[in-house]
């Protein structure tokens, strides 16, 4: 006996069911007992109790009948002999109906098999060794002419090869058909290449430039809105002439015929500079903007060049002189809307003026003439460190090239804080960019070719405004979370705004935008990794950058 029957008390004795309650507790008990058998009793009727009904209908039966023979003259309507067996076997009429139904068919007696689909349905990918050997010589040679392969690839090489018949109207159908691809390649053991990623620490200097950028950017959202200033954010990058996006192609593990070639060197690179722009916020979400007032790429400002080296750091490529010309020629003329400007701390990104005295190796005669030239004082015994530190501090009172330039056009410049390229739009920017230069690579790749694909690429974002909307809205989640962070920790803004005010306040956008690469493309912010504002050799055969994308591969 199991332990939920030992665990039901016994039944009471007929001499104590005098009491109105014990009578009620004694039918509580008995209901429970019918309960809790009836939950352990099989859904389906197994064979023997399939027997049981046919032997107590069938005795039920031969009852009438003596009692008819026994009585000929009495008239009496037909037994209830369904409803009299399922009242006793506490099955409903349907079931035994249907069992004696089957044995007076002259149907076998038999256990009924459990309900479940058992249906057998035909595959919508043949399960064939000619079709996996197809779609492995598919991704074998795709990966040797280092192109990228996935599920998509494989789908469309089915439908041409006729192994996958899809309506291509029916858009349910070909999802349908592209998830049966997907599981396909899943039960037959094909995998994605590998990607890592690697954090940075943060230090206390940085939480503290953090916090500094962030109140500047609660202070513009404070204002009235037909005061505050529209985001514009611009970087650097680069992308190599071999650059592929091939980590989540396709390879069979069990392929050991399946050999590539070795990667070539990275080869050649082409280096540009472009900025994005956010919505203009003078103009509220009701109002009716036209195409300059929504989030954009600021496509006249793109510059591509070919770099001078192909190896080393790329901000080799980029100096303060021709930095702050791209500035004042490219950027600023297209800007239609009074503006913060986001850029990172590169160091040619903070060039002095032109007149600004110049940092660099002299000799102390030297550096005490050019402190008395600057009304510096300083002691006659002091020391090169200490007379360098008052250069220095001097030097940090006199404003960037950039920020005075961007100041007489009516716009004002804030960097970024160091290591946070996830407050930095236009590193989303890059990512898209040299991830569609990257996935359309393959061995017949020539620079020319790389210069083709990447003014496609921006051709498209520029085509897409609502991409770039979706990046700043992205950011602005982001501020949003180091903003609730310092706000734990003690140190909240210093001016309370309204969400609905807030530029910086965004719903997540979930997997289309957290899931974009942030390593891929991304600059170092320290100062300390960037060059200085001396100028290669070459610098002067472009006349922004050290190269030109002009030039023939």
């Amino acid at each position: 006996m199991s332990d939920e029957f030992k665990a039901l008390p016994p039944l009471l004795h007929s001499n104590s069911l005098q009491d109105g309650a014990a009578f009620a507790a004694q039918l509580a008990e008995v209901d429970a007992r019918r309960a809790l058998i009836k939950k352990k009793r099989p859904r389906t009727l197994t064979e023997e109790q399939k027997c049981d009904v046919l032997m107590l209908y069938h005795s039920f039966q031969a009852e009438d009948l003596r009692d008819r023979a026994k009585h000929p003259d009495r008239k009496k309507k037909p037994g209830n002999f369904q409803g009299r067996v399922a009242s006793l076997l506490q099955y409903s009429k349907d079931t035994v109906g249907n069992v004696y139904a089957a044995w007076r068919r002259g149907e076998s007696v038999t256990a009924a098999r459990p309900p479940a689909n058992r249906r057998a349905k035909r595959t919508r990918i043949p399960r064939t060794k000619g079709v996996l050997i197809g779609v492995r010589n598919f991704v074998r040679d795709q990966r040797a002419r280092k192109q990228r392969v996935v599920a998509r690839h494989v789908w469309d090489m089915m439908r041409q090869c006729g192994v996958l018949d899809v309506d291509e109207k029916d858009a349910r159908d070909c999802a349908s058909s592209q998830r049966a691809v997907r599981r396909y390649l899943e039960v037959h053991g094909f995998r994605r290449g590998d990607k890592s990623t690697a954090e940075i620490g943060e230090k206390s200097s940085v939480l503290e430039a953090r916090s500094r950028y962030l109140q500047r950017l609660v202070d513009n959202a404070a204002l009235p809105f037909d005061q505050q200033l529209r985001f514009v954010d611009l970087d650097e990058s680069y992308i190599h002439h071999h650059y592929r996006r091939h980590h989540d192609s396709l390879f069979d593990p069990n392929d050991e015929s399946a050999t590539e070639p070795r990667g070539k060197h990275k080869g050649q690179r082409y280096c540009f500079v472009a900025g994005i722009q956010g919505r203009n916020p003078r103009k509220r979400q009701t109002d009716q903007q036209d195409a300059s007032d929504r989030a954009s790429l600021i496509r006249d400002s793109v510059h591509i060049f070919k770099s001078s080296s192909s190896s080393g750091d790329y901000h080799k490529n980029f100096n303060g002189k021709n930095f702050c010309q791209w500035f004042k020629e490219k950027l600023l003329p297209n800007l239609k809307h009074p503006s913060l400007i986001r850029m990172d701390n590169a160091a040619y990104h903070h060039t002095k003026p032109e007149n600004a005295p110049k940092r660099g190796k002299m000799k102390k005669a030297e550096l005490m003439a050019l402190l008395t030239t600057l009304n510096i004082a300083f002691g006659p015994k002091d020391l090169m460190p200490t007379l360098n530190l008052k250069l220095k501090e001097y030097l940090a009172t006199i404003e960037e090239d950039v920020v005075s330039s961007a100041r007489a056009a009516g716009h004002e410049v804030v960097f970024t804080p160091p290591y946070h390229c996830d407050l930095q739009p236009i590193e989303l920017v890059w990512s898209q960019v040299k991830g569609d230069v990257g996935r359309q690579y393959d061995i017949d790749t020539t620079m020319a070719t790389v210069l083709t694909r990447l003014n496609a690429a921006f051709d498209r974002i520029a085509a897409e405004p609502d991409r770039i909307a979706r990046l700043y809205m992205h950011v602005a989640a982001i501020e949003r979370a180091y903003l609730q962070q310092d706000d734990e920790e003690g140190d909240p803004p210093a001016t309370a705004v309204d969400d609905e005010d807030l530029p910086l306040v965004a719903p997540s956008w979930g997997r289309s935008i957290t899931d974009l690469d942030f390593g891929s493309g991304s600059d170092s912010d320290d100062p300390e990794y960037c060059f200085s504002d001396a100028v290669d050799s070459d610098a002067d055969s472009d006349e922004y950058s050290s190269g030109s994308a002009n030039e023939s591969d």
